[in-house]
């Protein structure tokens, strides 16, 4: 469930954390359950550099099984995902957001590099 906390004017604090209770439903491991756990914690500065602009900060850990039927299956380490993301308002109707994100220990391996990516939205609101 997520929160906005809002610290000051000029300083924000969201999160959010998710129980996922699944169980197989097809072959090989048909019928076991297993327990998933993630959350996201997000820092946001509103009007840095202009009115209606947002910088942003999120860390979090994208979905890990912690508790599996199936021996061996339990992810091994954990990932995080490491998240800056910067909108400017071009105007009150356009923005645009690149946004830079790693993903540590991709699929809760260490034996696994780290995900670099980058992205640009456009948003348009009308």
């Amino acid at each position: 469930m997520a929160s906005l906390l809002p610290v000051s004017p000029n300083f924000n604090i969201s999160g959010w954390t998710g129980l996922i209770n699944a169980r197989a439903e097809s072959d090989p491991y048909k019928g076991s359950d297993a327990k998933i756990f993630t959350w996201a914690l997000s820092f946001a500065l509103p009007d840095v550099g202009g009115l209606g602009n947002l910088l942003g900060f999120v860390i979090g850990q994208p979905p890990k099984a912690i508790e599996t039927d199936v021996v061996g299956r339990e992810d091994p380490d954990t990932s995080l995902h490491l998240e800056a993301f910067y909108r400017y308002q071009i105007t009150d109707n356009i923005a645009i957001t690149p946004r830079f994100f790693v993903v540590t220990n991709p699929e809760q391996n260490a034996n696994n590099d780290l995900i670099y990516v980058g992205t640009v939205r456009p948003s348009f609101v009308f």
